[in-house]
């Protein structure tokens, strides 16, 4: 029962959070239409350039997870860092007790153990509001 309702929340939690660039445009109106018809027709497409505003980041791949901030050569840079989530399986077996009264039989029974976790995946490096550059993490 617990574990039927673990897999409905995580579900829950992965369709809602299911934007795309085209849901995120039409959310981000203003800041879409403030865009280069170049860099519309990019983000659509969830892709970014150096150089790209803030705004179309948000656009192509929604809002980070997490953000960090630093400095640069004096200069005050943002890092967004975008992650996903990661189930593990873990092996596990037991043994379980089958029959009655005198009759002990004893079965082997596979029982994973499951972990996710969020990873971080990449992050984009911005400076006065537009793209210099990104990478894997």
């Amino acid at each position: 029962m617990m574990r039927g309702l673990f897999v409905s929340v995580i579900a829950l939690f992965l369709l809602s959070a299911c934007a795309t660039p085209l849901s995120r445009s039409e959310k981000y109106a203003e800041a879409f239409t403030g865009l280069s018809e170049g860099d519309k027709a990019l983000v659509l497409e969830g892709k970014i350039r150096e150089g790209l505003p803030a705004d179309g980041v948000l656009i192509a791949l929604g809002k980070p997870s997490k953000v960090n901030k630093g400095v640069r050569k004096g200069s005050e840079e943002l890092y967004w860092v975008y992650s996903r989530l990661v189930t593990y399986t873990i092996p596990s077996h037991h043994y379980a007790h089958l029959g009655c009264r005198n009759d002990v039989i004893l079965s082997r029974v596979y029982s994973p153990h499951f972990i996710t976790r969020s990873e971080d995946e990449f992050e984009v490096i911005l400076q006065g509001g537009h793209v210099i550059g990104w990478r894997d993490l």
